[in-house]
């Protein structure tokens, strides 16, 4: 992707919360974080809580062990194949 630098310049201000010139992992998230509305938070927190039973944490074998590709829209829909959903979530 290719932005102008007044464009690139917008973002980089906008992930730099404490103004630092340095873009944290936590001041990243934080931002996507903000854009959530409280019921599309409260599915991810859900989503979480299913998937990490109430850990803080979880590996990625227990992530791709609790996911449910065949429940996927466009596998129940015959749009695509539950292995392909798999692997493209894997």
């Amino acid at each position: 992707m290719f932005l102008a630098r007044q464009e690139l310049r917008n973002v980089y201000d906008n992930f730099d919360y404490n103004k630092d010139g340095q873009i944290t992992y936590a001041e990243f998230v934080n931002v996507l974080k903000s854009g959530m509305s409280n019921e599309r938070l409260a599915i991810v927190k859900a989503a979480w809580e299913k998937i990490a039973c109430g850990a803080q944490s979880c590996n990625f074998e227990t992530l791709v062990n609790k996911y449910n590709a065949p429940a996927h829209p466009r596998v129940t829909s015959r749009e695509k194949k539950a292995e392909t959903v798999f692997n493209d979530f894997c």
